[in-house]
């Protein structure tokens, strides 16, 4: 019999490789020319979309119904594209946004950045929501295991947003 934990870890890793199915289409989305095959492409991301979105119901109704937000912002769970400045580095980090809340943001990204980093970020959503422009701290970061690590994605990092 599987346990709440075991659960919890196989739908973890089932909502990693569904938002890297959405970071993928969305990325050849921008490569693309073909309007009939970009069509195609946006209905695949939405259908991702949809099965990341049963992922997090699941986690949100099901296993995590008795564990309550210790955040004081409450996270929304918005994909999208991260460019990241870090301060007194030349270049720029891509990464995806995982969710994000006044407080902050949850990336993840191949490239790994140190907590007390300071940072600027622009996020621009897959779902069309307003582009956000932030500056932060990076808090915590974590490499993805390696069952987890899946192509272009190796770190999970927490931002804080400054006031």
């Amino acid at each position: 019999m599987f346990s709440k934990d075991d659960y919890k870890e196989y739908f973890q890793q089932i909502a990693g490789v569904e938002r890297l199915m959405i970071y993928n289409v969305q990325d050849l989305l921008i490569l693309l020319d073909d309007q009939e095959l970009k069509y195609t492409l946006r209905n695949v991301a939405s259908d991702e979309s949809r099965h990341y979105g049963y992922i997090k119901e699941i986690f949100d109704s099901i296993l995590f119904q008795d564990e309550a937000e210790k955040r004081r912002f409450i996270r929304i769970h918005s994909l999208g594209r991260v460019k990241i400045k870090i301060k007194g580095k030349d270049g720029f980090i891509e990464a995806y946004c995982v969710n994000i809340s006044p407080g902050g943001i949850c990336i993840e990204s191949n490239q790994k950045i140190n907590p007390q980093d300071t940072l600027e970020l622009w996020v621009d959503f897959f779902n069309g929501r307003e582009p956000g422009h932030h500056f932060g701290t990076l808090l915590w970061r974590a490499e993805i295991g390696a069952d987890l690590q899946i192509e272009s994605i190796r770190y999970q990092a927490g931002v804080r947003f400054n006031a």
